[in-house]
Order: C-alpha cells, then structure tokens, then sequence
C-alpha cells in the first residue's frame, strides 16, 4: 500500500491558536530545540585551535607522577601549568610548548592565583 505524500493536519494545541499543523504545536508555539554539546567536540574544537595536543592527557598525567608537589607551596599538586602561555610562542617555537621545561607541577590554589594575576 502506497503511503499518501499528504500529511494530516490539525489545530495547534496551543491556547487560542487555530494554525493548521501537522505536529502538535504550529512552528510559532513549538518550544526551541535544546542543542546540547557533545564532549567530543569540546576537544575536538580544541585541537582544531591548537590547544589541546591528543598526547596532553599522557604527558600531564606522566609529569603529576614525576612532579607530585606544588612549586609555589609545596602542597600535592594536581595541575599542569605552563610557565610561558602558548600565545607567546611563534609558530615556529611551538613544538615547545609542552616540552618538560615550559612545564610545573602547582595545586589548584596556587594556580588560581598565578593565572588570575595574568602571569
């Protein structure tokens, strides 16, 4: 049996709206779609803008293991940070960015404090 190319229509639900839709709501009342993001695209964009290196994970992990203090406080650490921004880096230089000596071991408070003065 050959399905019909005509959509059935109906009044809209919404109060005092007589629009002729074949949803439940006519376009006007339909509520907007949520777009959620997915977390693969988060790092995805990241990559895509030169901040997140796929081998992070690894070398952060490795370098908390090699580096459990903090180097301000001497606290347990549990954050990467890199003593000079990428930003400062030229094209040409930013091989280095991750390299073990543009990197230190810090806690989340002394992290917040570096990276609130804009250092």
């Amino acid at each position: 049996m050959a399905r019909s190319k005509w959509k059935l229509t109906r009044p809209c639900e919404a109060e005092g709206c007589a629009t002729l839709s074949d949803q439940r709501l006519c376009p006007a009342h339909r509520p907007a779609p949520v777009r959620r993001r997915s977390p693969r695209r988060r790092h995805s964009q990241r990559r895509a803008g030169g901040s997140m290196d796929p081998g992070w994970p690894w070398i952060r992990a490795r370098f908390i293991r090699m580096n459990p203090r903090c180097v301000m406080c001497g606290e347990l650490a549990n954050v990467v940070d890199h003593k000079i921004p990428r930003r400062k880096f030229r094209k040409s230089e930013r091989h280095l960015y991750n390299h073990w000596s543009n990197l230190q071991s810090m806690c989340t408070g002394c992290h917040n404090r570096k990276t609130g003065r804009g250092q």
